[in-house]
């Protein structure tokens, strides 16, 4: 028979249970729940070695793994209701909560954009982001909002942020009834899994806008963090709006695809 080598006490403290400890060697037995063998195992009890028949290693572990697996359940469930409760929503506005790949419209230009966004949703988790880039009203907002759609339904934390009004909620911040201050909101969008910084450029920034937007985009791309992002601008029209530090962190850590579609507005789709 096949027995381990002596243990302290304190060794074998996980154990469920200790069955009475004996000086000689007790035979190997099965564990009655998964069928495991249970070799006997010798430890020194009160300055005497002993054997016993410890609990089933197989099915503590088990149990060990799923009361762990229902502890990180519980803190995802409690941080999801925490971000619901701040973006009703998951922060989409009405237009774009219905919004998937399925119910896209596929027009001549957008077929590189759907492939490269649906890639990214059936792909995540990821470490890389993705910038949708394209003129006014051709689906990039629609794309955006389907991947977020697909990153919440695998238990995700994912915001979409239409960069403007995070800008004005940001300012807001500073007003003597402000429930949060600057810092609450950035660190809540540098914790998400995924933030959706929709419609870049939309607005004529202050520098205290740039600073905001670099550091968001420097914080996560420095962490490997990804990033969702969406701008009517071409590429070089975006370095000139938010400058070279944070367009360079965009180029290193996100991919660049161009929704070279017309506008679909006025015609019942979004943006």
């Amino acid at each position: 028979m096949h027995v381990q080598g002596p243990q302290r006490l304190g060794d074998i403290l996980k154990t469920t249970s200790i069955p009475g400890a004996s000086s000689s060697p007790p035979t190997a037995r099965a564990c009655p729940t998964c069928g495991t063998e249970i070799k006997a195992l010798q430890i020194t009890l009160l300055g005497e070695l002993k054997w016993i028949i410890p609990a089933c290693p197989m099915c503590r572990d088990r149990a060990e793994a799923q009361a762990e697996k229902r502890q990180r359940q519980t803190h995802q469930t409690t941080r999801r209701e925490r971000y619901l409760e701040r973006w009703p929503d998951w922060g989409l506005p009405l237009d774009l909560q219905e919004k998937t790949f399925r119910n896209f419209a596929l027009r001549d230009g957008c077929k590189g954009a759907f492939e490269a966004a649906k890639s990214y949703a059936s792909g995540w988790p990821q470490t890389q982001g993705l910038l949708l880039w394209g003129p006014v009203g051709n689906g990039k907002s629609h794309l955006a909002a389907a991947i977020l759609g697909e990153v919440v339904g695998k238990g995700g934390v994912a915001v979409f942020l239409k960069v403007q009004k995070l800008m004005f909620e940001i300012n807001a911040s500073y007003g003597d009834r402000a429930k949060e201050n600057e810092l609450d909101i950035l660190d809540a969008i540098l914790a998400m899994d995924l933030p959706v910084l929709d419609d870049l450029g939309a607005k004529r920034w202050s520098e205290a806008d740039r600073d905001r937007l670099f550091y968001i985009i420097d914080e996560r791309t420095a962490n490997h963090q990804p990033l969702l992002a969406t701008t009517n601008l071409t590429p070089n029209e975006l370095r000139g709006y938010i400058k070279d530090r944070a367009f360079d962190r965009l180029m290193d850590r996100c991919a660049f695809v161009e929704n070279g579609g017309k506008s679909y507005r006025g015609r019942g789709h979004s943006a």
